[in-house]
């Protein structure tokens, strides 16, 4: 008996290469899939809880109306209530993100225990609290990164994010220049605004963030920009008629 002895062509090694690249090329369109996914699930929770504490913010200032505070302390009251949302403290400086970093070390994370044995932690807390209330009664400055537009990630103070520039045309528009264009500094275009109308029965406040910065990745991929404006508008009655002379 003669067998027939045949010479392989090599298809099938060749037809077990290109499977093998396909699957590669489907896992990561997959796990590219997958991370815009989940980075738009955090993304819309952070929003949510920016347009929550916007919420609040506007309800605070509208009752703070409503008893008959001045406006310059109704924006106190809705910049405080917003300060969770309000990014980084850059203002008073031993408050601020750098002296954190300075004090714990950069990027330091807390655990319960951490929080029960550094004193420093305490302090820290400490005075920030404090300073809130400070501000809130007219005794300190406070700022915070997104009130203000200009001062932002990159800071007004020249910070290691780069500069920002500042001009105002003839008629009076404001324009923010961030010199080095990086997307880790688009947080100098927000500002927190807040508007009052005062009627003999109701009063109202609106409270916004012009230009709020979304900096998580894949952001782009929803908002091109990364830029919102969330804002919130509370009516309530005017209570101050019944014990304020005007």
């Amino acid at each position: 008996m003669i067998r027939q002895i045949t010479k392989p062509d090599g298809s099938g090694c060749r037809k077990q290469h290109l499977q093998q690249g396909s699957s590669i090329v489907e896992g990561v369109i997959a796990i590219l899939l997958i991370c815009l996914i989940l980075f738009g699930l955090l993304q819309v929770f952070l929003l949510y809880t920016a347009q929550e504490f916007t919420d609040y913010a506007a309800f605070r200032t509208a009752r703070s109306l409503s008893v008959g505070f001045n406006d310059s302390l109704a924006k106190v009251e809705a910049r405080t209530r917003a300060i969770p949302v309000s990014g980084k403290i850059l203002e008073p400086p031993e408050l601020s993100a750098s002296f954190f970093e300075e004090m714990f070390g950069k990027g330091s994370t807390f655990t319960t225990s951490d929080y029960r044995q550094n004193n420093d932690v305490y302090d820290y807390y400490y005075r920030l609290r404090r300073a809130i209330l400070h501000y809130m009664e007219g005794y300190r400055y406070l700022e915070c990164e997104y009130w203000f537009a200009g001062r932002g990630s990159s800071g007004s103070s020249g910070g290691s994010g780069g500069s920002v520039s500042t001009s105002i045309d003839l008629n009076g528009n404001v324009t923010h220049n961030n010199g080095n264009n990086n997307d880790d500094n688009i947080s100098v275009y927000t500002s927190l605004t807040a508007t009052f109308r005062r009627r003999s029965e109701s009063v109202s406040a609106e409270v916004k963030f012009e230009k709020y910065p979304m900096r998580l990745p894949f952001a782009k991929a929803f908002v091109p920009e990364r830029l919102l404006d969330i804002s919130s508008t509370v009516d309530l009655k005017n209570h101050s008629n019944l014990y304020l002379e005007r």
